[in-house]
């Protein structure tokens, strides 16, 4: 026998009775606890059964007969063999102060060597009570409370509000439509300023156009002047040249025909 085959006994056993004895060592003992009230009455606590250990042996004998008919021993052996692992287990409880029961929880002794049993939180011994969980009433009662405080809150917080701007001395409005005034003055003032800044730049930039516009101008007369000299010098000097330049060949022939 070892540890998790006991602790598969004992979580069988514990189902259909109250009482799973030890031989030598003491007894598990699962009450039932009924449902019930806490955190002043806004929590609702389903019923379930609670474990605990206790030293005294009963006449419980389910426990060697099921470790029996697991191994096909008669119940004496299984007595024999139960006792003699549970002595042993003993001696190390008292060693190490702690043996886990795997499922069910802690098997723990104190210095004078007495021993309790903690429960595992997810213990699951109370078939009846599968599912069920605590509920709180405190979202439904203390919800409309807390809402309702919430709204006069507000609702003071308005008033005050109020109250202050009225009892807010006359002289304030002056000193802030002076103000507005002032900040408005500052205003134009920027614009205005802005406004003459575009103006010298658009007459500083006003005699650049018209002075590069003479250039080209200028620059399309003496060329225009250049080629009627040349034309008119090719006309005296060299017809025959000009001829060529401004007719082709059949024209030409037309011409000296």
């Amino acid at each position: 026998m070892d540890i998790d085959q006991l602790t598969k006994f004992i979580s069988d056993i514990i189902l259909t009775r109250d009482e799973v004895t030890l031989p030598g060592l003491g007894s598990f003992v699962a009450e039932e606890v009924a449902a019930s009230f806490s955190d002043k009455g806004y929590t609702i606590n389903p019923p379930y059964r609670r474990l605990s250990f206790r030293p005294y042996q009963g006449k419980d004998n389910s426990l060697a007969e099921a470790f029996a008919k697991s191994e096909n021993i008669s119940v004496e052996d299984a007595l024999a063999q139960l006792k003699d692992f549970l002595g042993k287990l003993k001696e190390v409880l008292k060693q190490r102060k702690s043996i886990i029961f795997p499922g069910l929880g802690h098997l723990r002794a104190t210095k004078e060597n007495n021993f309790f049993f903690v429960c595992d939180e997810e213990i699951m011994i109370y078939p009846e009570g599968f599912g069920l969980h605590p509920v709180s009433l405190k979202s439904r009662v203390h919800e409309p409370v807390e809402l309702e405080k919430q709204a006069q809150s507000e609702a003071i917080s308005r008033l005050q509000k109020q109250e202050a701007v009225q009892e807010q001395p006359k002289t304030e409005q002056p000193d802030q439509s002076l103000m507005e005034a002032t900040a408005m003055q500052k205003e134009e003032t920027s614009e205005t300023a802005l406004s003459v800044e575009r103006q010298d730049e658009a007459a500083v930039e006003s005699p650049k156009k018209k002075h590069t516009f003479l250039k080209v101008l200028l620059t399309v007369v003496i060329l225009a002047v250049i080629a009627v000299a040349a034309l008119l010098l090719l006309a005296r000097f060299a017809p025959e040249l000009l001829d060529k330049i401004l007719y082709s060949e059949e024209e030409l022939k037309i011409l000296y025909y």
